[in-house]
């Protein structure tokens, strides 16, 4: 039977990099299938030298696990790791991985979901540019710990529009900004308006050719 994807007016994530939104309800079937998932949004970023990816779901019936998969090619995949489902959930559950390995360039990333039939159908490919931070660069953050408010070293970019995001330990986005970056201009100021609780933060700063990122501390 021809699998389907079942695309609906809901909320989800197109992330900075160009990655495509994910079916918000996948079916394991036919949309009467006794299997499915709603799938909120599915994410695959940098985070140092390695890539975080994480994804949530508000629903799943009878669905066994998720086997998230990498491809420097986009056609053949390798297993990253395999999480455990909910089986059968009403709720939001968050999942989070790490790919302690991840391919230099350009590289996909995709979540296979089995059922507890064995039946399985897979996301959207999500892309990834990741590049080991070349000469040390890195994204610096300072004063850290911080309020909430902070300044934010942009040296590493070459490009002049630079994607600021802040995401909590949980992966969820609290923050997003695009900064033109000046000639001779490196520092921007960065304040989220006293939305962050306290606690540990990432920090994503994203241009078309680079990824970086470094972590805060919200007091």
């Amino acid at each position: 039977m021809k699998t389907q994807f079942i695309f609906l007016t809901v909320a989800a994530y197109i992330l900075f990099s160009g990655n495509e939104a994910i079916a918000s309800k996948i079916y394991f079937n036919e949309p009467d299938s006794t299997s499915k998932v709603d799938m909120t949004d599915f994410n695959a970023i940098m985070n140092g030298n390695w890539v975080m990816i994480n994804w949530n779901t508000s629903a799943e019936l009878n669905n066994d696990y998720f086997t998230v998969e990498k491809s420097k090619d986009g056609v053949n995949f390798e297993t990253v790791a395999i999480v455990k489902g909910s089986s059968s959930s009403s709720s939001m559950v968050n999942y989070n991985e790490t790919d302690f390995n991840p391919f230099e360039g350009i590289s996909f990333y995709r979540l296979k979901l089995t059922d507890n039939k064995g039946q399985t159908i897979y996301s959207n490919k999500v892309p990834v540019n990741y590049r080991f931070n070349v000469n040390n660069s890195s994204l610096n953050a300072f004063p850290n710990p911080n309020s909430g408010k902070f300044n934010l070293d942009l040296t590493p970019f070459e490009n002049k529009k630079v994607l600021v995001l802040i995401r909590n330990s949980a992966g969820q986005e609290c923050y997003s900004k695009v900064f033109l970056k000046q000639e001779n201009e490196d520092i921007v100021a960065i304040d989220t308006e006293g939305k962050l609780v306290p606690g540990t933060y990432l920090v994503i700063g994203s241009s078309l050719n680079a990824l970086y990122s470094c972590k805060i501390v919200i007091k």
